[in-house]
C-alpha cells in the first residue's frame, strides 16, 4: 500500500481537475475597442477575440453578424445609463469553429447602435446574452473617450474603411488566394461587410468622397451606402444622390447593365427623405 500526504493528495486532485477542464474545453472571449479614443462622428468598432484553451475542438455561436448574441449598455458623460437593443440586422450567422488551442478574432461595427453625440468619457458593459458552460468572458467593461470633431482624422478613418472593403476583392483576384482557407476568405467578406456598415453610419460630409468611390467600384453595398447619403445633410451628399437618381455623370455601361435602375430608385428615395427632413428608420 502506498501512503500519500494530504498536501500531495490535494495537489494531485487539483491537477486532475485541471486536466478534466482542459479535456472538456474552455473558450475565453475578450472584448476591446479598436480605438478607445475617437473623434466625434467616428464609428465605434468592437474587437472580439476567442481563445480555445483546451485540446478539444469547440463551437461558439455569436449570433447574426457575430453580434446577435451581444448585450450592451452604455453610460454617457453625464452618467446616464442606456441598455441598447439587441444587435440584430440583415446579415449572416456567426458560428465560429475553433480547433484545439486555436485563437480567432474579428472586428465588428456597432455604430448602428452606439453613436456618441457629445465629447467626453463613455463606459460600456459588453457581455453575451446566452453563454455556454465552456465559455468564459475575460472582461466586460470598456472605456471610450470621444474628442471634438477632427475633419482630417474622420476622413482618414473613412479611407481606412474604404480600403478594408476593397481587400476582399483584391484577395479574390490574387492568384495566391486559391491557397486561402474558407475561414480566411470568410474573414475578408466579414471585414468588408462591417467596414461598409461602419462607413454607412458616418453622417459627415468629409466621408462622402469615400462613399462615392465605393459606389463607383462595387454595387454590393448600395443598400447600405446610398441610404446613408440621405442621412448626411450636406451639399456633397445631395449632389451625389442627384447624380445616382438621374444616372447623370455616374452612368456607365457597367452600371446601366447591372444596377443603375435599382440605384436610381434607391437614391430618389434617399434624396426625397433628405430634402423632406423625414427621420430615417435605421
Amino acid at each position: 500500500m502506498i501512503y500519500r500526504s494530504v498536501p500531495t493528495l490535494l495537489i494531485g486532485l487539483t491537477l486532475l481537475h485541471v486536466d478534466r477542464v482542459a479535456a472538456q474545453g474552455e473558450v475565453v472571449i475578450t472584448y476591446n475597442l479598436e480605438s478607445s479614443i475617437i473623434t466625434l462622428g467616428q464609428p465605434v468598432m468592437l474587437k472580439i477575440r476567442l481563445t480555445n484553451t483546451s485540446m478539444a475542438s469547440q463551437t461558439v455561436d455569436l449570433g447574426v453578424n457575430y453580434v446577435g448574441n451581444l448585450a450592451l449598455s452604455i453610460r454617457d458623460p453625464n452618467g446616464h445609463r442606456t441598455d441598447l437593443p439587441r444587435l440584430l440586422q440583415k446579415g449572416s450567422g456567426g458560428v465560429v469553429e475553433l480547433g484545439p488551442k486555436q485563437d480567432w478574432s474579428t472586428v465588428v461595427s456597432v455604430a448602428d447602435w452606439i453613436r456618441p453625440a457629445a465629447v467626453g468619457l463613455y463606459l460600456f458593459d459588453v457581455h453575451q446574452r446566452h453563454t455556454l458552460p465552456t465559455l468564459r468572458e475575460a472582461n466586460s467593461l470598456l472605456d471610450l473617450t470621444v474628442e471634438p470633431r477632427d475633419p482630417a482624422r474622420l476622413a482618414s478613418v473613412c479611407e481606412d474603411l474604404e480600403r478594408t472593403i476593397y481587400q476582399r476583392d483584391r484577395a479574390s483576384m490574387n492568384p495566391e488566394s486559391n491557397n486561402l482557407t474558407y475561414a480566411e476568405r470568410a474573414g475578408f467578406v466579414r471585414a468588408a461587410y462591417d467596414s461598409a456598415r461602419a462607413l454607412a453610419s458616418v453622417r459627415d460630409s468629409v466621408c462622402v468622397p469615400s462613399v462615392e468611390r465605393v459606389l463607383e467600384n462595387t454595387s454590393e453595398f448600395d443598400w447600405l451606402l446610398i441610404p446613408s447619403l440621405g442621412r448626411t445633410n450636406s451639399a456633397e451628399a445631395i449632389k451625389l444622390l442627384t447624380e445616382w437618381a438621374t444616372g447623370g455623370e455616374q452612368e456607365t455601361d457597367r452600371l446601366r447593365k447591372e444596377s443603375l435602375h435599382e440605384r436610381a430608385v434607391m437614391a430618389q428615395g434617399a434624396l426625397f427623405r433628405l430634402k423632406s427632413n423625414i427621420p430615417s428608420d435605421r
